[in-house]
């Protein structure tokens, strides 16, 4: 699987229509923000490009949301998913801490060299990272982070995918240290923890070198009126992000404790991500996609199973159906 989050494609196979489906395949947010609700769609103003000021108006939203400092520039992209095929054309050498997510491989034509631990990356290289990681969950504090930054020169950058960091309760973000690091280069995704990845729009965070090539080659309108209107008034949302931080690390410990009931080990530092390692992992796949839950497995992890985290009460019911019935004690 390159993906999470198309269960369509194993419809035929096990008898099942799309709608018919719980998707734990991805690690996106399943209570979404409330946007038929809080935006008025009569407002967004398809009609026209979007103005200097309306992308302003959403980079001022970022700013504030994601703790940006004022010498630190954000440019807004249509996901992070464009920006990640740029990243060879920043980096003279790099590295890239292990992690699930195939775009990055994908980037450097499966060329570039894969690091097990933070441990083993070698000095006078760029460094690419996942924090929190997918698809384990791993967490490396702000200083580890800051440090491998400090211990480059200039020309060598750390880029830091924080796509899970809005959800952790926790906060692991190196964007407000980033005054003292010019290498340092953050991508934000808005659609996993707002539960919107339809929307795509994500945030570059960098300094101003660094922002200046890509600006140039995404154009002038990288994201839409909508991305824009949406982004802006979820981003300064504060009641609803610290209601859903909580909330997640509830549902979490929910599947957490599902998963140990069953005797399953597993790894979960991130409320949106749990994965399981087991040698079993493939019957389980197949298993609970009988049931019509789909989850994601890996090529290159063969004892490695992900789950996302049921929406609702009902769905953690089917899902420890399934499981019953799949493992029984």
């Amino acid at each position: 699987m390159y993906h999470g989050g198309d269960p369509a494609a194993a419809g035929a196979l096990y008898g099942i229509f799309r709608d018919d489906w719980l998707d734990l395949s991805t690690g996106i947010n399943p209570r979404a923000w409330p946007w038929r609700k809080r935006v008025n769609l009569d407002e967004v103003a398809l009609e026209r490009l979007p103005s200097r000021g309306d992308l302003d108006s959403v980079m001022a939203a970022a700013r504030d949301a994601y703790r940006v400092p004022e010498d630190a520039e954000i440019l807004p992209v249509a996901g992070i998913e464009p920006v990640i095929r740029q990243l060879p054309s920043l980096m003279r050498k790099a590295v890239l801490l292990d992690t699930s997510y195939a775009s990055y491989r994908t980037a450097f034509d499966n060329q570039i060299p894969v690091i097990r631990a933070p441990s083993e990356i070698p000095a006078r290289t760029s460094v690419i990272l996942v924090n929190p990681n997918n698809p384990d969950g791993r967490v490396l504090s702000p200083e580890t982070i800051l440090s491998l930054a400090e211990s480059r020169q200039d020309a060598d950058l750390v880029v830091v995918d924080e796509a899970y960091e809005d959800a952790l309760t926790e906060r692991t973000s190196v964007i407000p240290f980033m005054s003292r690091m010019q290498n340092l280069v953050v991508l934000r995704s808005f659609g996993k923890f707002y539960g919107l990845p339809g929307l795509r729009l994500g945030f570059i965070i960098a300094h101003a070198q660094l922002i200046a090539p890509l600006r140039e080659r995404l154009g002038d309108w990288p994201v839409s009126q909508l991305a824009i209107t949406l982004g802006r008034q979820a981003l300064a949302d504060r009641e609803w992000q610290e209601k859903t931080r909580l909330s997640l690390d509830t549902q979490a410990r929910e599947l957490r404790a599902l998963l140990l009931a069953h005797g399953l080990q597993f790894e979960s530092q991130s409320p949106l991500l749990a994965l399981i390692r087991d040698d079993r992992v493939a019957e389980m796949h197949r298993g609970l996609a009988a049931h019509g839950i789909w989850t994601r497995i890996f090529t290159d992890r063969p004892d490695s199973l992900r789950l996302g985290l049921p929406g609702d009460e009902s769905e953690f019911r089917r899902l420890e159906v399934a499981f019953n019935e799949i493992l029984p004690s």
